[in-house]
Formats: structure tokens, C-alpha cells, sequence
């Protein structure tokens, strides 16, 4: 049995074109973003980030041409968090861990003490979000695919949240915190995208508390998956393909409380044709009419006009190393 370590991959397919995307992580501290030319199946490294991405969080704009990502540097210090903290110190002081109750009963107080501190230094904390210097521990961005560096840029300081759509070219939907829900707190805006002010199916949202079960399932709705409720399942959708063929796909908490998704390939009886349970990723390529997945570090293609249904390598993404690369614009 291999105890080798495989890069971890999520790609996103164009609705139209064929620029599609490549989320690469490993080391875990480590995300490259990767173009894929689908005509030619060239893949071409964008930037490296060192941090976190968040994949299921993501969205291309239908023409492949800009990156709608979620983004994490867990450990940077959120100035606004600090100035706000150092506020409640000095006011209420640290807080008493002799019981339960004194425990509670000091959060409750500093919960008031935070409203009242953001309202009374609004001004103050607003001039520190606009500074050049403002630095987050997580954001969302557009940027120009493959690339990372932003054109639009929101801070969102945790792991809750972030993250979004684009429901057209120029317009997106931002996976904000509610408290913030419906006002456009850019930090960097290039005035190319309208940000609508309520996500397109609220429910997916209020009901996921904004993480990835509110961001991915739509995105799968929008790109021609069906939703099929299951009663005790996880998330499952389904995809028809030519011959009679369903590429099935379940989504939900993986090992470590990890989103992931596992892929089955069924017949027109629903008999398992191909078992797809290690496909971190696949999608249909519509044009021309294959599978494409991801399994231990590399992307593979199916010709579903092969009566064989032989996978094919299209690539091997496992010796990639991190490279400090500037965008080109």
C-alpha cells in the first residue's frame, strides 16, 4: 500500500469557451491556481498562494476570463479586531475563568461592549479598513484568471462566509456576513461587476450558514446538475450524458470535517458503470463529450465516443513546486 502524499485538486469549468481553471493544493499551506486551455488540454501555472483557497467557494465568469475566489493567511493580525479588543480591555478588562457563569456573563457584557465600541468608533475603525496597509485574515477577489492579484477585493477576516458567484459577466454575488448583507464593503473595486445585495437563492445560503453548502449546490444548479433529494443522504447531483449515461456526484463532509465529493458513473439502469469514489472532482465536458476528473494529483479525460471508456492522463500535477510569480498585469 503507497503512503505517497498526492496534490489535492478542484477544477472549475467555463459555461462557455474553453478557459477553464485548476485549484492545486500541496502542501497543505500551499494553492497554485492553474489555466486549462480545454481545446489543447495545455495547462499553464498562474500565481502560487501561500495560504488556503477555498474551491467550493469559487466561481468563472462564463467566459473563463476572471476568478471569483476565497482566500485565507490564518494567523495574520486583523487591525480593526485589534483596535476593537483593545477597546474592550480597556473597559471591561480580560475576562474571569473562576466559574461558568462569571465565564458567560463576561462574554455577554463584551458582546454589548462590541456593538457599542463599532458604532461609537465607526469613523475611526472605517479610516483603518481604507488604509493601504489594512491586512485580513481571509478576503474574497476577482481576479483575471489564472492569476490571484485582485481587480476587486472584499476583506471577510474569518473562515465563516466569503466567497461567491457571478451570475452573468458583469454582474456577482458576494457571500457576505448577514449583519452585512446588501451593503458593497470594497477595499479595491475596479467598477467592471454590479454586486447584487441578496444571493439569488437565499435559502442555500441562510440554511448553510454561508459556508460551502450554500455557495457550491448553486453553482452545480446553474452548470446543468440536478439536485436529488435523497432523504439521510448528503448532497447528491446528477448530470445526464449522451448514451443514457448519469455521472452522479455526492458532496458533503469528508475526512477531517473536510468538504468533499466523491463520483459514480451509472447506465440507463442505474447500474454503477465506472466507480468514481476516489474522483476528488469531475464535470462533463460537453463539447467534446468526455468526463473529466481528478484522482491523486492528476486530471484524466473519458471519450465517451470510445466504446472502451478508457481514461486518458491529460495531466500530472504532483511535482509541482511553489514559484513566486507575478501577474502580468
Amino acid at each position: 500500500m503507497s503512503n505517497k502524499t498526492y496534490a489535492k485538486l478542484h477544477a472549475i469549468l467555463p459555461r462557455k469557451g474553453n478557459k477553464a481553471v485548476v485549484f492545486r493544493r500541496g502542501p497543505s499551506s500551499c494553492v497554485a491556481v492553474i489555466g486549462w486551455d480545454l481545446g489543447k488540454d495545455t495547462f499553464m501555472v498562474g500565481q502560487w498562494l501561500r495560504g488556503r483557497i477555498y474551491p467550493f467557494r469559487c466561481d468563472l465568469s462564463p467566459d473563463g476570463e476572471y476568478l471569483l475566489y476565497f482566500a485565507a493567511k490564518y494567523g495574520n493580525v486583523n487591525p480593526v479586531e485589534k483596535f476593537v479588543n483593545d477597546k474592550v480591555i480597556e473597559r471591561i478588562g480580560e475576562p474571569f475563568y473562576g466559574s461558568i457563569r462569571s465565564y458567560e456573563k463576561y462574554f455577554q457584557q463584551r458582546e454589548c461592549e462590541e456593538e457599542l465600541i463599532r458604532k461609537e468608533f465607526a469613523k475611526e475603525i472605517q479610516k483603518i479598513r481604507n488604509g493601504r496597509d489594512y491586512t485580513d485574515r481571509s478576503w474574497t477577489a476577482i481576479s483575471r484568471a489564472p492569476y490571484l492579484k485582485a481587480i476587486d477585493l472584499w476583506f471577510n477576516g474569518s473562515g465563516w462566509n466569503g466567497g461567491g458567484k457571478f451570475i452573468d459577466e458583469k454582474t456577482v454575488w458576494i457571500n457576505t456576513p448577514l449583519m452585512f448583507r446588501g451593503e458593497h464593503l470594497h477595499h479595491i473595486q475596479s467598477r467592471k461587476f454590479k454586486e447584487l445585495a441578496e444571493p439569488p437563492v437565499p435559502q442555500w445560503v441562510t440554511e448553510n450558514n454561508g459556508e460551502c453548502p450554500g455557495i457550491y449546490p448553486f453553482r452545480l444548479l446553474r452548470d446543468n446538475w440536478q439536485y436529488i433529494n435523497i432523504p439521510g443522504e448528503q448532497y447528491i447531483f446528477e448530470k445526464t450524458l449522451p448514451q443514457d449515461l448519469i455521472l452522479r456526484k455526492e458532496f458533503g463532509y469528508g475526512k477531517n470535517t473536510a468538504y468533499a465529493e466523491t463520483h459514480t458513473v451509472l447506465d440507463a439502469e442505474r447500474n454503477t458503470l465506472l466507480d468514481g469514489k476516489s474522483w476528488e472532482w469531475a464535470d462533463f465536458d460537453t463539447r467534446r463529450k468526455r468526463i473529466v476528473y481528478a484522482e491523486n494529483g492528476a486530471i484524466y479525460a473519458i471519450d465517451l465516443r470510445r466504446a472502451d471508456l478508457k481514461e486518458r492522463l491529460l495531466h500530472d500535477f504532483n511535482d509541482m513546486k511553489f514559484e513566486a510569480l507575478p501577474a502580468p498585469y
